[in-house]
């Protein structure tokens, strides 16, 4: 006989997460599956008629397909026509009501493989593309008091680093040692200038002027440190020069930038104060200003 008292399947791990799917057939309905399994929430957007072509695919079952009975299981459904404002403000609201925090989009883009091993560039290959996204990482209030420490290190890796390459063996052992040595993040420098840190660029503030290292073979461009600059204009005065290492004792302030810390100050390098030995009123404006230009994309719509 079955239980008259069944026991109650426990609550999942995303309970209390609410998620818009507006993927059809497999991958992106595949992927909320997967967190609707996990107890999230999941509402799936679809076309009004005949819905996700998922629905009519292969083989069917009382007029339904196998794969959507599976692909759809512990989701609602909704049907929105998107082409109008009044679908589209819909989705706005429930995007909004979803309450999903801020996430880091990470896309990567590589050559592809091949078989065999064969240092030529194969011919017709099918690149790689792999993304993830995950919550935003935000500075603790620690950070933002306080600031961080770096140490400057010698330069180590190969005379290319304007290529975005997942080779990062050098980063990673510069940024260890960073860490080995109680520190934040790595200064890296040859010949005596001041390049970049291991995962982000650097900015100094000497005389109430923004300092950064040009763009070259030993740099890779950043994204962040555009931003920075580009919010920047009209305010602050921006001079993109050779940089030398020993000027880092003698500024006002030292920042970094990346797509995943933001801008953060540095207060201190290679166990000596940055300027006061604390956060400056310098890079204090240049994060609201990051802050607010950030709130505005989030701000945007999507459609």
């Amino acid at each position: 006989m079955p239980d008259s008292n069944p026991t109650p399947h426990p609550p999942g791990a995303l309970q209390g997460l609410r998620v818009i799917e507006m993927g059809q057939l497999i991958a992106g309905p595949f992927a909320a599956k997967t967190l609707a399994d996990f107890g999230a929430e999941v509402i799936k957007i679809e076309a009004p008629g005949g819905g996700d072509p998922l629905r009519g695919w292969r083989l069917l079952q009382d007029g339904t397909s196998l794969w959507w009975q599976v692909q759809s299981r512990n989701k609602r459904s909704l049907a929105l026509d998107l082409r109008t404002p009044e679908g589209q403000e819909v989705v706005r609201r429930l995007a909004a009501e979803a309450a999903a925090p801020e996430l880091l989009i990470y896309l990567q883009v590589t050559r592809g493989t091949e078989y065999g091993r064969n240092h030529l560039f194969p011919k017709d290959v099918k690149p790689t593309v792999f993304a993830f996204a995950s919550p935003y990482p935000e500075p603790s209030a620690t950070t933002l008091e306080q600031g961080l420490r770096a140490v400057t290190l010698e330069d180590i890796r190969w005379d290319r680093c304007d290529i975005k390459s997942i080779a990062l063996l050098g980063n990673v052992l510069l940024r260890q040692e960073a860490a080995d040595r109680g520190a934040d993040e790595a200064l890296l420098t040859r010949n005596g200038l001041l390049l970049e840190g291991s995962s982000s660029s650097v900015f100094l503030c000497v005389g109430g002027t923004l300092v950064t290292p040009p763009n070259s073979h030993r740099i890779l461009p950043g994204t962040s440190r555009d931003a920075v600059l580009e919010l920047a204009a009209g305010w602050l005065p921006c001079e993109v020069c050779d940089v030398e290492a020993r000027d880092i004792a003698s500024c006002d302030e030292v920042w970094i930038a990346s797509a995943g810390r933001g801008v953060l100050p540095v207060t201190w390098v290679n166990g000596e104060p940055v300027g006061i030995g604390h956060p400056g009123p310098l890079w204090s404006e240049m994060y609201s200003r990051l802050q607010r230009h950030l709130d505005d994309i989030s701000s945007m719509p999507a459609i």
